[in-house]
């Protein structure tokens, strides 16, 4: 079996290739509270070739990725990176890519809804993955259920994980 597609154009991070990762945290179903939380960006070790053989130029999660520097940035570092660098508005992270995220997430959390559980304590993690094309477009990659949960070693990340284990618990 194959799966074709259009190979996007990404923007790159002087040269490398980038994703991004958000998290949706669905704290509720009753009362329904759901919550978008920034997650990080993971830049691949290798510079961006159009040659797809060398996964360390084109796959950018943690495994692929092992034991590379400079692998995980915050999302404020890719705006000023973005900015600078590429050329993308001074708030593109907030005004555009934030923006558009929380509403493919809504989408994504309506398609799930009907088939999550229930009950009192129960909550959901998701993870989105997302790639920024050369143009500024945004375009989500894939959706995982109950994703790895780590200290990834981005500042202000462990506080992440208290901030939504407090919205669960509170």
């Amino acid at each position: 079996k194959f799966f074709v597609m259009e190979y996007i154009d990404p923007a790159l991070l002087d040269g490398h290739k980038f994703d991004l990762r958000t998290y949706l945290l669905v704290a509720s179903l009753d009362p329904l509270l759901i919550f978008y939380h920034d997650g990080f960006v993971r830049r691949a070790a290798l510079p961006y070739t159009s040659d797809i053989k060398d996964p360390k130029a084109h796959i950018t999660n943690s495994h692929a990725q092992d034991g590379t520097d400079d692998h995980f940035w915050d999302f404020k570092r890719l705006q000023k990176h973005l900015h600078e660098k590429n050329g993308f508005p001074v708030d593109y992270m907030e005004k555009n890519f934030r923006n558009h995220a929380m509403k493919v997430q809504n989408f994504v959390f309506q398609a799930a809804r009907a088939n999550m559980y229930k009950r009192k304590g129960a909550y959901q993690l998701f993870a989105l993955d997302w790639i920024i094309d050369s143009k500024g477009g945004i375009h989500m990659l894939e959706a995982n259920s109950n994703p790895l949960v780590t200290n990834y070693p981005i500042p202000g990340f462990p506080e992440t994980w208290e901030t939504m284990i407090d919205l669960v618990l509170k």
